[in-house]
C-alpha cells in the first residue's frame, strides 16, 4: 500500500472511530438506522467540520451498506436518505481589505512559533495536511528550500519549495531536535507509541479564536487560504502555471507544464502575494 492509500485509509479509520462508532457502537448493519447516522453528521458539523468531511464519511462508509445490501442483509442502506449541506469545493475568500490585512498580521506574528510556523507555511500555499506531515529530512535551512516527494502531495510530483526568510528564522527558533515532524505533537499520542512528538491533528481551536478576536464570521475556514492565495496571485497578474505550482495543484493538463516553472519562478509570485496580504502593494 503506498502511502496516500494508507494516509486515505488512516483518515477513514479515524471517521469511523471518532465520529461513528461512538453511536452505532457494536450494532450489526440492519439495526443501524438513518436517524443514527445523521446524528453523527450533525455531531460532526457542530463541531466545526467542514460539509465536505462529512460527506466524505457518507460516501466512503455507503460502500459498506452497499456491499450489506448485495449479501442479502439489508434491503435498503440508510445512508440513501442521510442530508449534508451543499458545499462549494470552489470556495471565495470574503473578506474586506481591512479584515484581511488584519487576519495576516495575525497569523504571521502569532505568539506561539509553532503555530506561527504553521500558519506561514498555510500562507505559502500549502495544505494543512501537507503542513502537519512536514519533516526535517525533507527540509535543507542552509540551501533554504523544502520538498515534498510524489506520494507526499496531490500533484503525484516530486515539489520543491523556497523557503523564505521569516519561516526560516521560526524554524531555527524550534527548542525540539531537528528529527521527525517538524511541528511536532506536545501531547503523548497513541499513533506515536504513546510518546510526545507525533503529528499534530488539528489546530481548529486555535483559528477560530484568532476569529473570534478579530470578529470575523467564523464560517472562514483554514483551506479558505489557499483560495485568498490563489485569488490574490490572479489579481496581480500571476500566470495560471505559477499560481499552480504555488498551489501544488494536481490537475493532470498543468502538470505537464509543470517543469516550465522553477521554485524561484514560482517563489517571486508567492512573494509578490505577501506583499499584497501584508498591504504593502495593490493588486493590480
Amino acid at each position: 500500500m503506498n502511502k496516500m492509500k494508507a494516509s486515505y485509509k488512516r483518515n477513514n479509520d479515524y471517521l469511523y472511530n471518532r465520529h461513528l462508532k461512538p453511536v452505532i457502537g457494536n450494532l450489526r448493519t440492519p439495526q443501524i438506522t438513518t436517524e443514527q447516522i445523521q446524528k453523527v453528521i450533525k455531531n460532526m458539523l457542530k463541531e466545526g467540520y467542514a460539509p465536505s468531511s462529512a460527506d466524505q464519511l457518507r460516501k466512503v462508509f455507503s460502500i459498506v451498506f452497499k456491499k450489506a445490501i448485495e449479501r442479502g442483509e439489508i434491503e435498503k442502506s440508510p445512508m440513501d436518505k442521510v442530508e449534508v449541506p451543499e458545499y462549494d469545493n470552489e470556495r471565495d475568500f470574503n473578506l474586506s481589505e481591512d479584515k484581511a490585512l488584519e487576519l495576516y498580521d495575525a497569523l504571521m506574528n502569532y505568539y506561539s512559533p509553532k503555530y506561527r510556523g504553521i500558519f506561514m507555511f498555510l500562507l505559502e500555499g500549502r495544505r494543512k495536511g501537507e503542513v502537519f506531515s512536514l519533516t526535517w529530512d525533507r527540509v535543507d535551512l542552509a540551501k533554504k528550500k523544502y520538498w515534498f516527494e510524489s506520494t507526499q502531495n496531490k500533484s503525484k510530483k516530486k515539489r520543491t519549495f523556497v523557503l523564505p526568510e521569516h519561516i526560516i528564522e521560526v524554524l531555527e527558533s524550534l527548542p525540539e531536535a531537528r528529527t521527525g515532524y517538524v511541528f511536532k505533537n506536545p501531547r503523548a499520542t497513541h499513533a506515536n507509541g504513546g510518546l510526545p512528538g507525533g503529528k499534530i491533528g488539528d489546530i481548529r481551536k486555535r483559528w477560530k479564536t484568532i476569529l473570534k478576536n478579530l470578529d470575523i464570521d467564523e464560517d472562514i475556514k483554514i483551506h479558505d487560504l489557499r483560495h485568498w492565495i490563489g485569488n490574490t496571485a490572479v489579481n496581480s497578474g500571476a500566470t495560471f502555471e505559477e499560481i499552480s505550482y504555488v498551489l501544488g495543484q494536481s490537475s493532470a493538463t498543468i502538470a505537464k507544464r509543470y517543469s516550465k516553472i522553477r521554485e524561484n519562478t514560482a517563489n517571486t509570485t508567492v512573494r509578490n502575494v505577501h506583499e499584497i496580504l501584508a498591504g504593502k502593494v495593490k493588486s493590480k
